[in-house]
């Protein structure tokens, strides 16, 4: 596969798993702060939470092999510096 289709890859990838890492990280934000000072009735239901994120990340294991397959291929070729992929890769 070519520079150029690595490239497209790239950037569809970005583009259809960018909303879902934001309210991942948007999740994660809020377990923290819920997590600080919880109350004994609410850990319980803390714990569901944080699993359930957990089982999320998981299940999109697949797509950040190929995700990372395809960083490391364009690493590779020399027309490539890491502020250029930043670029490519940002939503």
């Amino acid at each position: 596969m070519g520079a150029w289709e690595l490239l497209q890859q790239l950037a569809k990838m970005c583009q259809e798993h960018g909303a879902w890492l934001t309210q991942r990280e948007s999740s994660c934000k809020d377990l923290s702060r819920q997590a600080e000072n919880p109350h004994l009735s609410e850990i319980q239901s803390l714990t569901a939470r944080v699993e359930a994120e957990v089982g999320e990340v998981q299940s999109r294991a697949p797509a950040k092999a190929i995700l990372d397959a395809t960083y490391s291929k364009l690493a590779q070729d020399s027309r490539f510096t890491p502020e250029s992929l930043a670029h490519v890769s940002y939503f």
